[in-house]
């Protein structure tokens, strides 16, 4: 099982969200879903991930982001993100 990696950023001023999310990104490993509580969709971030990261975006509500990042290729994390997502849809 990949491990999930959280980080909540939903209270940090810009640039601060940004650059925990880049430090936390360059940090995860191939094992690991990096899943990150933000208070917007971060467009300018998902522009720079075209070519090592795959995320997936969700809009709980207004001001509720939820956005898992995984590496480029690792299927099984790919997996477990939608898994995750489905459960919490459900409940």
């Amino acid at each position: 099982m990949i491990a999930v990696i959280e980080l909540d950023v939903s209270t940090l001023e810009p640039p601060q969200p940004m650059h925990e999310i880049c430090q936390a990104l360059v940090e995860l490993s191939n094992d690991q879903i990096l899943h990150v509580t933000h208070r917007r969709k971060p467009i300018p971030l998902f522009e720079m991930l075209d070519d090592k990261y795959c995320y997936l975006h969700r809009e709980i509500e207004e001001g509720d982001h939820h956005i898992w990042f995984w590496h480029l290729g690792v299927r099984q994390a790919e997996q477990q993100v939608k898994v995750m997502i489905n459960e919490n849809d459900r409940a």
